[in-house]
C-alpha cells in the first residue's frame, strides 16, 4: 500500500512536561525513567493507517528551555498540527500554556490544528492540575483536549491519531473534494499530494541507487570487463581513524578520502572507461569553491574533472562524444554535482534533519522596493530524458519548491517604477533591521546550495554533516528539489554507506553524460556555468575590459532612454547616493534591485575624500537621488572582486531618461577582497588630484549593500584588453606589437603615473587596456604602493619591464 501523504507535527510545552517520552512512547512504543534535556530540536518518523489511507507522521520534539527558543520557534511555520503539553504535577507548566499557545499565533502557519495534552495522568497523589481545568482552558483556546500518560501508555496513541484525523480533514480530503468538484487545491497546502495524471509509484532513493550500483557492476561483469586487482576492497565505514572530523574541513577531507573518492573511481571505471587496466588513479576530484564563508561551519565542494589522460587514450575507446563532453568541462573547471559540507556539531545535525520538514521555502530576495524591471524570461537547461530524474513524478520523497514565481514577462527589457521614490533597506545589524543573533537556518542553506545548482548547471546536492546526510535531485523542468530521506552514514544498512554513495555516483555521471551528449539545446542558462572566479577561458587568454560585441548587448538597451556621453554622465552620476544594481545575465535575473548607498565621492582633481561627508542613510529616495545598474556577463574575475560591464539608467529632471553603457562595476564580496578595493579606490583617488594625469580610468565613486556589506567600484570601461587583442592579431600574448604611436601613448601614460608617485606593482598586459581611439589606459591598481619619483628605483624597473613587452611594428 503507498503511503499517501506526509503529516509535520509539533510538540511545544515547557522543559520536562515529558514531550520526549511522549514521541518515544508513540513511535518507538517505550518510555525511560531518565530525564534527558532536548538540545535544541529532535525528531522521530511513524507510519500509521487512517481512514484506508496510510499516513508519515513526522514529529518533532522541541527543548522547552527560554535558551533554545529562537531554534524551535523557527520549526513552527512548517508545523500542520501542534501538541501543547503540559505537566499535570506541575502548575506552573499548566500556567505557561497561555505563552505556548500565544507563540503559534505569532509564529505558526494559520489554521494549524492544534490539542491541548495533559501528561502524566498516572500520578493522581501528586496532581496539581485538575482535568476540569485543562478542559477550560482547551475551550477557552478554542481546541480539543486530553490527558495521557506516557508511562502506562494511556492516551497516547488516541491523541497523535485525534490530531492526524484533524488535519487530513482540513488539508487532504477538503483537498480531494475540491478536485472532484473540479476546483484546485490551495497553493497553501504544503501536504505531498500524488500528482492527478501520474501513476505513482513510491521508492526509496537508497533502494534505487543500490539497484543501480549493482546493476551496472553486473553489466560491467556481463561485457567481459574484469576488475582489477587493485580495485578498492570493502563497502563499510572506515574505523580506523583514531580521531572523528568535526570542522566542515575535515569532515569534507574524511568523507572524500574514505567514500567519495572509492565511489568515483567505480563511477569513472564502469560508466566511462571499462577498459582502464588499474583502479588507483581517478578522473574525478572533490573541487573546493573559493569562497569566503566560515569554512569550519560550511564548506562548498563538487565534484569536477581532473585529468583526461585516461579517457583520451585510444586504447581505451571512450566514445568521442563522451571524451569532448568531460574535456570542456575539464578546461571551464565546472563543476558538475555540489555538496554542502557541515560541521559535525548539533546545530548542524539539526539542521540536515530538518530539511525533511520543508515542503517549499520562501526565496530571499533584496528588500529594495518600489522600482522593478521587466527582463527577458529564461528556460532552464533540458534534464536527462532517462535514468533516475525520470522517475522524480513518481517518488514520494520530500519535494521542496522555491516560492517565488518565475517572471514570465516581455521579452524585451523594461522599467517599472510603482512610485515616486522607492524604498531602500536599512543596513543589516541597525535597529530598524531588527538586531537579532545568527540562528542556522534550512531555508537559508537550501536556497544557496540551489543557486549553486543553477549557476553549474548540476542535478544533484548533497547536504552532509558527517553523522547525517540528505540527497537532493533538482527538476529543472518543474523548478523542484527532491530531497531523499535522512541517511544515518554510521547506521546506515542495505545498502551500507559506501555502497550507496558507489550507487549515488554512478547516477552522476550517468546523468551528467545523458546531459552533456545529447543533441545540443540552445540555454540562457549555459554562458552562466562556463565562467567562475578562478577559470579561464578555453584558449587560456583571461579577459579584462573586452568590449562587448553587437550579440551580447543585442536587445538590451532600455527603451525610452537616451545615450549620454561620458561628460554628461559624470555630472549625473556624481550627485546620486543610491545605486540600483540588477544582474542580467546567464541565469542571473535580479527580480528586484539591491541597493547599494555611495560611501565615497567620484575620483577627479575637484574632488576629495577630506571633503566629502557621507550622507544619511534614508529610507525612500526619489528618481533624482538614485540611478539603476543593470550588469552582464563578467568580464574576469581578478586578485580583486569581479568586474561586470555594466549600463547606468538615470532619471533627470533637465534630461529625461537617460543612460549610458560605456561603464564597468567591480564587486568585491569578502573581507580581504574589500580591503584591495579599498586600497585601489585611495590609489586611483590620489592619481586624480593631479589635473596634469593621463592613462587612467575614470572612477565613479564605491558603493556598499545595505544588506550584505558587498562594496562596489564603479568605474569607466577602459576598452579592450591588451592580451585579448594580441592573442586576435598575433596568437601570441607574451609581446605586445605596438605601433610607434601606440607605444608612445603607452609610455606617457606610465609616465604619468609615476609622476603622481605611484608605483604599479603589476605592469603586464592582462592590465592594460586600449579604447577605440588606440589610447592606451592602465588598470587594476590594487598592487600599487607610493613612492618618491625623483628616487624610486622600482618605477625605473617598472618601466624597463614595460619596454620589454612590446615590439613596434609600424607599417611602411
Amino acid at each position: 500500500m503507498t503511503c499517501h501523504s506526509l503529516l509535520q507535527l509539533l510538540l511545544i510545552g515547557d522543559s520536562g512536561v515529558g514531550k520526549s517520552c511522549l514521541l518515544l512512547r508513540f513511535c518507538d512504543d517505550a518510555w525511560t525513567p531518565s530525564f534527558i534535556t532536548t538540545i535544541g530540536i529532535d525528531f522521530k518518523i511513524r507510519t500509521i493507517e487512517l481512514d484506508g489511507k496510510r499516513i508519515k507522521l513526522q514529529i518533532w520534539d522541541t527543548a522547552g528551555q527560554e535558551r533554545f527558543r529562537t531554534i524551535t520557534t523557527a520549526y513552527y511555520r512548517g508545523a500542520m498540527g501542534i501538541l501543547l503539553v503540559y505537566d499535570v504535577t506541575d502548575e506552573r507548566s499548566f500556567n505557561n500554556i497561555r505563552t505556548w499557545h500565544a507563540n503559534i499565533e505569532q509564529h505558526a502557519s494559520e489554521g494549524v490544528n492544534k490539542i491541548l495534552i495533559g501528561n502524566k495522568s498516572d500520578w493522581t497523589d501528586k496532581r496539581a492540575v485538575t482535568e476540569e481545568q485543562g478542559r477550560e482552558l482547551a475551550s477557552e483556546l478554542g481546541i480539543k483536549f486530553m490527558e495521557t500518560s506516557a508511562k502506562v501508555n494511556e492516551g497516547v496513541e488516541e491523541a497523535f491519531f485525534t490530531l492526524a484525523r484533524d488535519i487530513k480533514t482540513r488539508l487532504i480530503d477538503s483537498q480531494a473534494e475540491n478536485a472532484a468538484a473540479g476546483g484546485t487545491a490551495s497553493d497553501s497546502v504544503k501536504v505531498n499530494q500524488p500528482a492527478a495524471q501520474s501513476t505513482q509509484v513510491n521508492f526509496s532513493l537508497r533502494e534505487y541507487l543500490l539497484d543501480l550500483g549493482v546493476e551496472e557492476v553486473g553489466n560491467f561483469m556481463k561485457q567481459g570487463h574484469p576488475f582489477s586487482t587493485k580495485r578498492p576492497t570493502g563497502l563499510t565505514i572506515p574505523v580506523h581513524i583514531n580521531s572523528s572530523p568535526a570542522s566542515s574541513i575535515e569532515v569534507k577531507a574524511y568523507y572524500w578520502r574514505h567514500v567519495g573518492l572509492v565511489a568515483a573511481k567505480f563511477a569513472a571505471n564502469l560508466c566511462i572507461n571499462p577498459r582502464h587496466p588499474t583502479w588507483n588513479s581517478c578522473m574525478f576530484a572533490m573541487y573546493e569553491q573559493g569562497n569566503e564563508r566560515n569554512v569550519r561551519f560550511c564548506k562548498e565542494a563538487g565534484l569536477a574533472v581532473l585529468r583526461l589522460q585516461p579517457v583520451e587514450s585510444p586504447a581505451n575507446s571512450v566514445p568521442q562524444p563522451v571524451v569532448d563532453a568531460l574535456r570542456k568541462l575539464h578546461q571551464t573547471k565546472v563543476i558538475f554535482a555540489i555538496w554542502e559540507v557541515f560541521a559535525s556539531i548539533p546545530a548542524t545535525k539539526t539542521l540536515v534533519k530538518s530539511l525533511g520538514q520543508l515542503s517549499s521555502f520562501p526565496w530571499a530576495t533584496a528588500s529594495t522596493s518600489g522600482h522593478s524591471i521587466t527582463l527577458p524570461p529564461m528556460t532552464p537547461p533540458a534534464d536527462a530524458n532517462r535514468g533516475l530524474i525520470t522517475r522524480l513524478a513518481m517518488t514520494s520523497e520530500n519535494v521542496v519548491q522555491p516560492s517565488l514565481e518565475v517572471n514570465s514577462g516581455s521579452p524585451t527589457t523594461s522599467f517599472s517604477m510603482t512610485g515616486a521614490t522607492i524604498s531602500a533597506p536599512p543596513r543589516t545589524g541597525t535597529r530598524r533591521s531588527g538586531r537579532r543573533a545568527y540562528v542556522p537556518s534550512a531555508t537559508q542553506h537550501i536556497q544557496h546550495a540551489w543557486s549553486r545548482a543553477v549557476q553549474t548547471d548540476s542535478t544533484f546536492i548533497i547536504f552532509h554533516c558527517g553523522r547525517y546526510e540528505r540527497i537532493g535531485i533538482r527538476h529543472r523542468k518543474t523548478q523542484t528539489l527532491y530531497l531523499s530521506e535522512l541517511v544515518d552514514t554510521v547506521l546506515s544498512s542495505d545498502p551500507t554507506y559506501r555502497a550507496l554513495h558507489i550507487g549515488l555516483y554512478l547516477a552522476i555521471v550517468k546523468d551528467l553524460l545523458d546531459r552533456k551528449t545529447s543533441p545540443p539545446v540552445e540555454s540562457a542558462l549555459e554562458d552562466g556555468a562556463k565562467r567562475r572566479r578562478g577559470s579561464r577561458p578555453e584558449d587560456g587568454i583571461q579577459r579584462k575590459r573586452q568590449k562587448l560585441n553587437s550579440e551580447t548587448t543585442e536587445g538590451r538597451n532600455l527603451p525610452g532612454a537616451s545615450k549620454i556621453g561620458d561628460a554628461d554622465l559624470a555630472e549625473e552620476v556624481e550627485s546620486r547616493m543610491l545605486a540600483l544594481i540588477y544582474l542580467n545575465y546567464g541565469c542571473y535575473c535580479s527580480p528586484v534591485p539591491s541597493s547599494f548607498h555611495r560611501v565615497t565621492p567620484s575620483c577627479s582633481f575637484t574632488s576629495s575624500t577630506e571633503s566629502f561627508k557621507l550622507p544619511k542613510r534614508k529610507g525612500a529616495y526619489k528618481p533624482s537621488q538614485y540611478f539603476t545598474l543593470l550588469l552582464r556577463q563578467p568580464l574576469a574575475g581578478g586578485a580583486v572582486g569581479v568586474g561586470h560591464p555594466a549600463e547606468a539608467v538615470f532619471e533627470s529632471t533637465s534630461r529625461g531618461s537617460v543612460r549610458n553603457d560605456n561603464l564597468v562595476v567591480k564587486l568585491a564580496f569578502g573581507e580581504a577582497e574589500q580591503e584591495k578595493m579599498w586600497h585601489e579606490y585611495r590609489i586611483y583617488q590620489h592619481m586624480w588630484r593631479n589635473r596634469d594625469i593621463k592613462g587612467i580610468i575614470k572612477v565613479y565613486g564605491m558603493f556598499q549593500d545595505a544588506e550584505t556589506g558587498t562594496l562596489a567600484l564603479l568605474m569607466e570601461h577602459g576598452g579592450t584588453s591588451a592580451t585579448r587583442r594580441e592573442a586576435a592579431r598575433t596568437g601570441q600574448i607574451d609581446v605586445l606589437h605596438v605601433t610607434s604611436e601606440e607605444r608612445n601613448s603607452l609610455e606617457l601614460a606610465l609616465d604619468s603615473i609615476h609622476a603622481t608617485g605611484v608605483v604599479h606593482g603589476d605592469v603586464r598586459s592582462d592590465n592594460i587596456v586600449i579604447d577605440s581611439s588606440n589610447q592606451f589606459k592602465i588598470i587594476d591598481f590594487d598592487c600599487a604602493i607610493l613612492e618618491d619619483p625623483r628616487t624610486s628605483l622600482k618605477m625605473d624597473f617598472e618601466s624597463q619591464s614595460l619596454r620589454a613587452i612590446m615590439k613596434v611594428v609600424d607599417s611602411t
